[in-house]
């Protein structure tokens, strides 16, 4: 037989404190009573939460079947913040504010848009956030990297670029990957320059007017000294632009021949003009007896003089494997001209040579630092990738040559390194991704919307 909501009511009904502070009988209220807070106890899911209410107040719930008690608004334990993220809570949650507030994490939905207070012991922090960002983000600054503490911070990871900061700033307190810029010194300039924090140790970026070598300027140097040696970057002293005044640099020189060599990448598409002007300057230079130009397919034509080669490469790969015939071109001019004794080597030799250099060259003013190397950061994603790309920074946008390893799918794609290590590998075709990327043997795994987060 149903029992009646009056029955109910007393089943609810607290006689020890109703009896003690108010003097109070079951007996002696209406349900139409809608003065008098009489104290109630929970009986939803056996919590005996205890809450005030009037006797109306109660009935009308129980007549419309809507929660009764006030305290924890008989919310389903599984569907409480408490249930999804227990850590978390046990870590942030400030039990005494919340509690001021009459807010529970236990009586309080995951997915709330209630604001809570929340703190962090271990960083003497505390604020406030809405309780459904706090099943998905850590709310401590200091825990999710948004602010510098004592272990993370650009003194502590990168001491030597540290040293290049204005003296206004304090390192301790700049987190090591922030985009927010700050002033520099460079001794070249002696003088300030701006760059963002990541540009200075994500991307290893010095000062704008005192970049080095390109990356492939520096692999054809690194290759030509070992094929034949004496060659490095130059300024010649009797020609000058005449625009500036500045000295015209020769990307790679060697004294006793008297060899120019340029690389004209991409960026030589809109430098026709200042290219065909170097070609004139160069004709009639008496330091210079042979220069030669390695310009990468589908650039401007330009025109030369008796003394001046030019050299077609592919486009641009990041297997470099577009060097070997350019390499092999300069050794053939320079054995016909000067008569040069040099050795002869197969295309897979001098590919050799370059695979083998590629872990020596820098980037730019700073070397690669290990740490930061796709080997390092994320070796689970090495098998989808030819051995000399692990060696790029995990947060490159330089593209990668990548070949799914799923022995069904093997499908070839292009993405830039940092959305590469993001996604973990996952391939656009089989979407398989590598579960762990930190393990270099973690398995792969198929990735699906309601079942999967990467």
């Amino acid at each position: 037989m149903k029992k009646s909501n009056k029955e109910y009511m007393f089943q609810m009904w607290d006689e020890q404190k109703n009896k003690q502070f108010l003097k109070l009988e079951f007996s002696d209220i209406s349900t139409k009573d809608n003065n008098t807070l009489a104290f109630w106890i929970c009986n939803f899911e056996g919590r005996l939460c205890s809450y005030r209410k009037t006797p109306n107040q109660v009935y009308q719930a129980l007549y419309k079947g809507s929660p009764v008690c006030n305290v924890c608004h008989e919310l389903p334990f599984k569907r409480s913040v408490m249930y999804k993220t227990p850590f978390r809570v046990v870590e942030y949650w400030d039990y005494r504010k919340n509690a001021e507030k009459n807010v529970h994490p236990e009586y309080t939905p995951m997915y709330s848009n209630k604001v809570v207070n929340v703190h962090c012991e271990e960083h003497n922090w505390e604020g406030t956030q809405i309780c459904a960002d706090l099943v998905d983000h850590i709310p401590c600054p200091y825990c999710n990297g948004k602010s510098a503490t004592p272990d993370y911070n650009l003194q502590v990871l990168f001491p030597k670029i540290a040293k290049t900061l204005h003296p206004e700033y304090n390192a301790t307190e700049i987190l090591p990957y922030s985009s927010v810029e700050y002033q520099w010194w460079c001794d070249e300039c002696d003088d300030y320059y701006f760059k963002s924090v990541s540009c200075r140790t994500e991307q290893n970026q010095g000062c704008p007017n005192h970049t080095n070598n390109s990356f492939t300027e520096q692999l054809l140097g690194m290759a030509l000294n070992h094929l034949i040696g004496g060659f490095e970057k130059y300024n010649l002293k009797t020609v000058r632009w005449k625009s500036n005044g500045n000295p015209v640099e020769i990307d790679l020189f060697q004294h006793t021949l008297k060899v120019g060599i340029e690389f004209d990448g991409k960026q030589h598409e809109q430098r026709k003009l200042s290219d065909v002007e170097k070609n004139k300057m160069l004709a009639n230079c008496d330091e210079i007896s042979i220069f030669i130009r390695i310009r990468e397919d589908g650039l401007p034509n330009l025109s030369y003089f008796e003394n001046q080669h030019e050299i077609i490469c592919s486009k641009h790969k990041y297997t470099y494997e577009f060097l070997v015939k350019p390499i092999q071109e300069t050794l053939y001019i320079l054995k016909q001209i000067y008569n040069l004794f040099i050795d002869s080597y197969t295309d897979r030799e001098i590919y050799g040579l370059i695979t083998t250099l590629l872990p020596k060259i820098s980037r730019s003013n700073y070397p690669l630092i290990k740490t930061q190397s796709l080997e390092s950061v994320a070796p689970g994603l090495l098998r989808y990738i030819p051995d000399n790309q692990k060696y790029l920074s995990y947060g490159s946008n330089k593209p990668l040559d990548i070949s799914c390893p799923n022995p069904d799918c093997k499908h070839l794609y292009s993405r830039k390194v940092k959305n590469f290590v993001k996604s973990k590998g996952l391939c656009p075709k089989c979407l398989f991704y590598v579960r762990d990327i930190l393990n270099p043997n973690s398995h792969l795994v198929r990735w699906h919307p309601k079942t999967n987060t990467l």
